[in-house]
């Protein structure tokens, strides 16, 4: 909507569609991110009430501890180590390669994000527990359904 609207009020195109194009990518790695956590911690669950529970609990929790880690860091003087908490988080995890590569503003405490090279671990770890995650998906109902 947001989208269509700066291109009726004739902003520029080609930035409008960059940006546009950025919230797509960043959209598409947290879905899938979430969307491989979420089903792995489902798959092992006896009961949907479990799962869900299991499921809100994780990315909860892992954002807010992480959060808090970060800010102790930030606190401390430890700013170098800020990015590299992110990396275990799902929401910290995508923000890191959002500020990285796609010219968002980083959510870190102190405003700063991964760097470049720090940004290519982001990615990487990113694609690395997504397919961790799906890979341990099938393992999983390939065994239950033997």
């Amino acid at each position: 909507m947001l989208y269509v609207g700066a291109l009726l009020a004739k902003l520029d195109f080609a930035d409008q569609t960059k940006g546009f194009a950025q919230g797509l990518v960043s959209v598409a790695l947290l879905s899938l991110l979430f969307a491989g956590i979420g089903l792995v911690i489902a798959s092992f669950t006896p009961r949907r009430g479990f799962g869900i529970a299991a499921v809100i609990a994780v990315l909860t929790i892992s954002y807010g501890a992480v959060s808090t880690l970060q800010a102790i860091a930030d606190a401390q003087g430890s700013g170098d180590a800020v990015p590299w908490i992110g990396l275990f988080s799902p929401i910290t995890l995508v923000d890191g390669v959002q500020s990285a590569f796609l010219g968002a503003t980083a959510a870190f405490p102190g405003g700063v994000g991964p760097s470049t090279a720090e940004g290519v671990v982001f990615v990487l770890v990113a694609l690395g527990l997504i397919a961790a995650s799906y890979g341990l998906l099938m393992r999983r109902y390939k065994k239950v359904g033997l």
